[in-house]
């Protein structure tokens, strides 16, 4: 085996820079994070599955003390996110950098001070190379760069170690899914690089129930249902012969799985409405049927509400996901959104004037999206953290955004948010489905100019924190709830959105 080795003390003694490392050894991770999880009584959980929906290949489970540990490269050594597709690893021991290089292909080490001066460069074609930084004390901060194959990485190496990680545009802290069966779906957003003794709590989820509700077969044919006109309109809406009782029904399209929860309102002697609420990316029906966001909100309405199964993400580093245009596979999920709601209309009474689309992080990018492709489906939509994208709105991929009709939008994002960035810009989570986020009011900006909306949107509507354009096209509204000002329902990061809030801008609107 080859390994280059690069004294860089004759660099220092030539006037280059120094690099201060004294403290180097305590180099650990880029993010790390270690804690347990309990349940509501305090007991310790064993065997939960920990994963992240914004950072690939993240994945743990709780040992039989319910401890868990994660960090940005499995356990020890100067985090890479970026040279992971190079095959390329970065290793501090001792005093030497370690460069292992499996691709076969070149790379280039560089050392930078604090104001871009070049202080080293060297290209390597070893599979191997060894940096000795040891004669570097001088220089308060540098910043290390690897590169290869057009991917980087940076490092902030200073006094205090080299915790502050440079990572490239998109690159995120994770925020990290806990999953248990039995409970419902629970996540952790990291705010800093390195967090300790982090208490995660999961709530026992709803039982799905099976003996007394039963599980009711779709209907097969039109002979178990009895057409009904519907209240709102003209369109013929169909009621079941049997009617579901209150649980969660599990049902499948092809390979593909939808959840129908039925609340304890419900009795099936008129049209309701329904809201499809799509999961963030690396989750799935069963975990975001779970998070009941807009259950409890809704029931007085007697809402049906279907939590759908995304496929595979690309190359299926990042679970379940959508598909937004760019990012994140090739799944045709409008169709398979248009199918299962057609399913779905065999078994509970839907009211077709009144179905709506909400979701979360991807869910919130899936239901923004489905808003483009699906107005003559939904009444309204209700997205929360993600924005439509650039390739979509502006560069027209897979037909562009072109809404049938005009359609009420009400989206919610966080100022803070360090998963889909509320300026926007350039993500790449999902490896080869790079995908370029509008940013929240830029998101905003094009709902209100593709519904034709006039004049300045109104603050404060409906609450405190939101804005409102409510001067469109065909009576249909825009909106924009940044952070809850007022202190209602959510925070300022990467969140579900609220509700409440949600449901009484919804249920406004019926299909005209």
């Amino acid at each position: 085996m080859h390994i280059h080795k690069m004294d860089l003390g004759s660099v220092a003694r030539k006037g280059a820079l120094g690099l201060f490392f004294s403290s180097l050894a305590s180099m650990a991770f880029a993010w790390s994070i270690d804690g347990y999880v309990v349940n509501e009584s305090e007991a310790r959980l064993p065997g939960v599955s920990i994963s992240s929906f914004n950072v690939a290949g993240v994945s743990a489970v709780t040992n039989a003390e319910g401890e868990f540990r994660l960090s940005s490269d499995g356990q020890t050594g100067i985090a890479d996110f970026g040279l992971k597709e190079a095959k390329l690893a970065v290793r501090y021991q001792g005093s030497v950098l370690n460069i292992s290089n499996k691709s076969g292909t070149n790379f280039k080490v560089s050392l930078m001070d604090a104001l871009g001066k070049m202080a080293f460069q060297q290209e390597f074609n070893a599979p191997n190379a060894q940096i000795d930084l040891q004669k570097f004390s001088n220089q308060k901060m540098m910043i290390l760069k690897v590169s290869s194959n057009g991917t980087s990485s940076n490092y902030v190496l200073n006094k205090d170690g080299a915790r502050q990680v440079l990572k490239k545009d998109g690159e995120t802290l994770p925020t990290l899914t806990f999953t248990l069966d039995g409970y419902g779906l629970t996540y952790h957003e990291m705010t800093s690089d390195e967090e300790t003794g982090v208490k995660i709590v999961l709530k026992k989820a709803d039982p799905i129930p099976t003996s007394s509700a039963g599980v009711v077969p779709p209907a097969s044919s039109s002979s178990n249902v009895t057409p009904v006109v519907s209240s709102s309109s003209a369109a013929v809406d169909v009621k079941p012969s049997k009617v579901l009782a209150p649980g969660n029904y599990d049902r499948t399209i092809g390979s593909r799985k939808y959840i129908i929860h039925v609340p304890s309102t419900y009795k099936g002697d008129k049209p309701v409405p329904l809201i499809v609420d799509y999961h963030p990316i690396g989750g799935n029906a069963d975990q975001w049927a779970g998070s009941k966001t807009y259950e409890s909100e809704t029931q007085a309405d007697q809402v049906i509400i279907i939590y759908p199964d995304g496929e595979a993400s690309a190359g299926g580093f990042m679970g379940h996901a959508w598909n937004v245009g760019p990012c994140c596979n090739d799944a045709d999920d409008v169709t398979f959104s248009r199918k299962f709601i057609e399913e779905a209309k065999k078994e509970v009474y839907i009211d077709s004037k009144r179905i709506y689309a909400v979701g979360f992080s991807m869910g919130g990018g899936m239901s923004n999206y489905a808003a483009c492709k699906m107005a003559d489906i939904y009444a309204a939509v209700a997205p929360a953290s993600m924005d439509l994208s650039e390739e979509v709105v502006k560069n027209g991929m897979n037909g562009g955004c072109k809404p049938s009709r005009p359609i009420p939008v009400l989206n919610f994002r966080g100022t803070r948010d360090n998963v889909v960035s509320y300026n926007g810009g350039y993500s790449s989570v999902v490896p080869g489905k790079p995908i370029t986020f509008l940013g929240a009011e830029n998101n905003f900006k094009e709902w209100a100019s593709m519904n034709q909306c006039t004049g300045s949107p109104k603050g404060s509507t409906p609450e405190n924190g939101c804005q409102m354009y409510e001067n469109c096209a065909s009576g249909v509204k825009v909106g924009l709830c940044i952070d809850k000002l007022g202190g209602t329902c959510t925070g300022n990061g990467h969140e579900a959105g609220c509700a409440r809030i949600g449901w009484a801008f919804l249920k406004q609107f019926t299909m005209p």
